[in-house]
């Protein structure tokens, strides 16, 4: 619980610097009102807390029950926009909708800080941390992550800033229905995989050896593949045998889609070697191979499209994933041995 006040303050220092930013955003570039500006921030707020609460709960089952006012208002927004969409449509707008949003955020908050009070342990709360809990000291400690995720960031966008540079329009439409369908998958890779595993891995990096952690994500990576081929054969079996409706209806390419879907995989295994690595607290050599990756990666993807248009665009996307598995996993083997 101390952990968790630590992390507010944290949480509420960057969200004060970066309110402002978002607010000139959202009246520069998107052109809202000052009002609708100003719930935007607000929104954004409150997902970023309720996001962070979640990750709180894979550390500490406690607050398990806190996360249910988080999904009771995630169903009731849904809920909201689905009348909306369904009985009247004509009142679905868009300042309507982020009016219930707000209203919803903010109700969903207070009873999250209303039951975080309310389970946490008093004497948890002033208990001293093993790190410093000043907000600069957390932000100096935490700037190799922070990176780590910028990089992440640019990593997976890589693809699309290349092609919507080199390639027409309709080429780049085509090739976005694709990249929504496979980061679908990865999300829910990060969800019910990686997420899932990320306690254990790094609860056993603490009392075993580094060795015993690698049977556990190969595992893991091994089954999720078979479970993603599975699944596409199967859509493809179905396709088949309704005549291609569902893939003419969407006008989806099972070759493209195959070649996205492989770098994901190929990512998810990369993914998992920077877990080991985040496990025995060799971030750089995460952020290292990030940088190495992008670089080379992005060169490779621009002179592919350049080559071979779309195909192209996404076999340099999973190169791209594949250089970064090697890398990241030799790192980690240098790593390893010297543990």
């Amino acid at each position: 619980d101390a952990g968790v006040i630590a992390a507010l303050k944290l949480y509420t220092a960057n969200a004060l610097f970066l309110a402002p930013l978002f607010v000139l955003v959202a009246l520069t570039l998107v052109q809202l009102e000052v009002g609708l500006a100003l719930l935007a921030t607000a929104i954004v707020v409150s997902e970023l807390l309720a996001n962070q609460l979640y990750n709180v709960t894979l550390v500490q089952h406690r607050y398990i029950p806190v996360l249910l006012s988080v999904l009771l208002k995630n169903a009731a927004l849904l809920g909201v926009t689905t009348w909306f969409a369904l009985a009247n449509p004509e009142d679905m707008t868009f300042e309507r909708v982020l009016y219930v949003w707000f209203g919803l955020s903010l109700a969903g908050t207070l009873v999250l800080v209303t039951q975080w009070w309310w389970r946490a342990r008093p004497l948890d709360r002033d208990v001293e941390l093993p790190i410093d809990p000043a907000v600069g000291a957390q932000r100096k400690a935490s700037m190799t992550h922070f990176l780590i995720g910028l990089m992440g960031i640019l990593s997976l966008q890589a693809d699309r800033f290349v092609i919507g540079a080199l390639l027409p329009l309709e080429t780049v439409g085509v090739f976005f229905r694709h990249a929504l369908l496979v980061s679908l998958a990865y999300q829910l890779f990060n969800i019910g995989s990686h997420n899932r595993l990320l306690p254990r891995v790094f609860e056993t990096a603490k009392t075993q050896p580094v060795s015993s952690l690698v049977p556990i994500v190969v595992r893991e990576w091994l089954l999720l593949t078979v479970l993603v081929g599975t699944g596409f054969a199967i859509v493809l079996g179905l396709d088949a045998l309704t005549g291609r409706i569902f893939s003419e209806r969407f006008s989806l390419d099972p070759l493209l889609a195959a070649i996205l879907l492989l770098g994901g995989v190929i990512r998810t295994g990369a993914d998992f070697c920077a877990m080991l690595c985040n496990a025995t607290h060799h971030e750089r050599e995460i952020f290292r191979s990030q940088i190495l990756a992008f670089s080379v990666g992005t060169v490779a993807m621009i002179l592919l499209t350049f080559r071979c248009g779309l195909y192209g665009a996404a076999a340099g996307g999973t190169a791209a994933s594949l250089f970064y598995l090697i890398v990241i996993s030799r790192r980690f083997a240098k790593t390893k041995d010297t543990a």
